[in-house]
């Protein structure tokens, strides 16, 4: 489990590279003037963090999530407020916490995810996808790499970890369903996100890379092989936290990428070997 787990974490930060230009992060003062959905959820009293005009947390109801509109975000003492409408007027705040606003949803990212995956045909990329589990949990699942799968549906999914869902149809079986971020914009562990660019590729990635057949196999199976290149290797373990470059260069240069568990090192541009931390 724990090597499944850190496999997880590791495959979170892979990257599709530049199949499509892709909406970036925004802080929550840039999200001003946005809507939101705050989560109706199940056993709570209360719609996390948000306050109404008389300062009173405000009251729960697991049937229906509130839409409101982000109007300013200003100080009170060491505290950073977003104030909010809703549509018939009503003013309500909440406190910023880790540069989100708790059980909040942003509405532009559900819209900008449906204008760029709805209808569209994807490749699945790492081999642990965030598969929906329930109403409202997702599972790290093992699903075959590089798969063709055609888009029907986008969606909010209640959970502001991964907040869009998407159901993807393959030519033949059944649908898979994964949730995850567009932007990473208000998510609940921005260490941890599922980026939906580095879950599905835009374009057949045998056309982005040309690797031999034996790479293909290798990369799909998650295997390091020695002698490997370096787009390889970041296909299979993603993009590294730091990467220090080597003074020389040529053959006998040597690169060390940093990853979360692990170095890995390069010597001409070709994998050489791994070392755990």
């Amino acid at each position: 489990m724990k090597k499944l787990l850190s496999l997880a974490f590791i495959l979170l930060a892979k990257t599709t590279f530049c199949q499509t230009e892709q909406p970036r992060y925004r802080s929550p003062k840039e999200t001003v003037g946005e809507t939101y959905f705050v989560l109706a959820t199940k056993n709570r009293f209360t719609y996390g963090l948000l306050k109404n005009d008389k300062d009173e947390y405000v009251k729960g109801d697991e049937h229906k999530n509130l839409k409101l509109k982000l109007i300013k975000i200003d100080k009170k003492g060491d505290d950073v407020i977003g104030h909010f409408i809703d549509t018939v007027g009503n003013t309500y705040s909440e406190v910023v916490t880790n540069e989100q606003f708790i059980l909040m949803i942003s509405e532009k990212d559900i819209e900008d995810a449906k204008k760029i995956y709805l209808g569209k045909t994807v490749w699945t990329n790492p081999s642990l996808l965030p598969v929906t589990v329930r109403d409202t949990f997702v599972s790290a699942t093992k699903v075959e790499r590089f798969k063709k799968y055609t888009v029907k549906e986008v969606s909010m999914f209640p959970n502001y970890f991964e907040p869009i869902k998407l159901t993807l149809q393959p030519e033949s079986g059944p649908a898979l369903i994964i949730a995850g971020t567009l932007t990473g914009t208000n998510v609940g562990d921005k260490e941890k996100v599922w980026l939906l660019s580095d879950l599905l590729f835009l374009q057949d990635p045998k056309t982005l890379y040309h690797f031999t057949q034996q790479t293909w196999d290798n990369i799909k199976i998650d295997y390091v092989a020695p002698g490997m290149d370096k787009d390889a290797v970041r296909l299979i373990l993603g993009k590294p936290q730091s990467i220090n470059n080597s003074a020389s260069t040529g053959k006998f240069a040597l690169d060390q990428w940093v990853y979360p568990y692990e170095y890995v090192y390069f010597e001409g541009g070709k994998f050489k070997s791994r070392q755990s931390k």
